[in-house]
């Protein structure tokens, strides 16, 4: 079982270092255990010490991906291989829209379908004026704003430093 002393040493070694600390396998679950026995008034406390080592955990997974050696980073926990895979995905498929764009040939009369839009929540860092795809414009944002922006623009905010992954503890755990 997951101690708060032990969650406070993980929070300030996921801060410390760009690579994932290792970690007991069953520390999400961990984490629950250790909210549903704390005493209520520890319980914020935690949640926003577990909420901040996911998204650090999170952003580094993503910085992982947007490599392209497809390279499993060490010390990845099971509950988080979903999301690596998932993200290489989506960057193997953007990257390839973009490189190798199709040209539609004589044979292909109909048109491909509409991917649907993917929205990414993240947390701005740093002060942004607005920006835009084909689609929309988002913004402006201010230093600690959290947004749900389409894939494609999350994961340039992702990789300039502008933004970090965001995905809150759910009140639950």
């Amino acid at each position: 079982m997951l101690s708060y002393q032990e969650l406070q040493s993980i929070y300030h070694r996921e801060r410390k270092t760009p690579v994932l600390q290792r970690l007991p396998d069953d520390f999400y679950r961990s984490i629950t255990v250790l909210l549903a026995e704390s005493e209520e008034r520890h319980r914020e406390h935690i949640k926003k010490l577990a909420a901040d080592v996911v998204s650090r955990r999170q952003h580094k997974i993503l910085l992982a991906a947007l490599r392209t050696d497809e390279k499993t980073p060490e010390n990845l926990l099971k509950d988080e291989e979903e999301l690596l895979k998932n993200a290489y995905a989506l960057l193997s498929t953007h990257r390839k829209r973009i490189l190798a764009p199709s040209m539609p040939s004589a044979r292909s009369k109909t048109p491909e379908p509409a991917r649907p839009k993917i929205n990414v929540s993240v947390k701005i860092i740093r002060p942004l004026p607005e920006v835009a795809d084909e689609e929309q414009t988002y913004g402006p944002y201010k230093e600690g704003d959290v947004a749900s922006l389409p894939e494609s623009i999350a994961a340039l905010l992702l990789s300039k430093g502008a933004a970090e992954a965001h995905n809150p503890v759910p009140s639950t755990i």
